[in-house]
């Protein structure tokens, strides 16, 4: 019996990334220990791409990324995929890494992007240009704690472009917001704050900056 055991075949380590039968909808979960990272390569001709990080630090990576090349570079690849909404779960992030990412996403069609049980480390210089990022119609975070603290949303609010039409924050960690600092969102017509049970009334009036969000 044992010998049958052991010549019995081993199921295979399942697939950490999964593209629906249509090619819309593609999910990656690197939850394994050492997960095989370049298998993310199967959703570059998804719409829909949603990338789960396990929980995982992802600052050993920035020793393969070279922080200060420049986008262009990358810009007729990042405008070749069909990207409409991006989810990125479950991962704590470098600053430099997230801001380097939506750097290049400036050249994606990106319309949608989701941040979820996500933690940002470190802290960056500002951009260089004026919002170098994606020209977003929806951005939702949840679960989403800064480094940077209060100063979150002036300094993410740097690396996107103006049109933004939707803001969701849910979970949120910090709501006293420097309100000097935030740019106006001259085209916002949706900020949902109700997932936020410990705001209270107090948090709410500190997070709604005067004549900051038009909606």
């Amino acid at each position: 019996l044992l010998t049958l055991v052991h010549a019995a075949p081993r199921k295979p380590e399942p697939e950490p990334c999964e593209l629906d039968e249509e090619g819309v909808q593609c999910i990656c979960n690197f939850s394994d220990p050492q997960p095989n990272w370049s298998k993310a390569f199967l959703c570059t001709g998804a719409v829909n791409v949603e990338f789960y990080g396990g929980g995982r630090s992802l600052e050993h990576l920035l020793k393969r990324v070279d922080t200060e090349a420049n986008p262009e570079q990358y810009a007729d690849v990042v405008k070749s995929l069909p990207w409409q909404r991006l989810k990125v779960a479950d991962v704590r992030v470098p600053a430099t890494m997230l801001f380097g990412v939506l750097r290049i996403l400036e050249y994606s069609g990106l319309k949608e992007l989701t941040l979820e049980n996500f933690e940002v480390t470190g802290t960056t210089s500002p951009p260089l240009l004026e919002a170098p990022g994606p020209d977003l119609n929806t951005l939702s975070l949840s679960n989403v704690s800064w480094a940077t603290g209060d100063a979150w949303l002036a300094e993410l609010q740097l690396w996107l472009k103006p049109g933004l039409k939707v803001l969701r924050i849910a979970h949120g960690h910090s709501f006293n917001f420097s309100c000097p600092q935030i740019q106006v969102f001259p085209a916002l017509a949706t900020l949902d704050l109700s997932d936020n049970s410990d705001m209270g009334e107090r948090g709410l009036i500190s997070a709604l900056c005067p004549n900051k969000f038009p909606a």
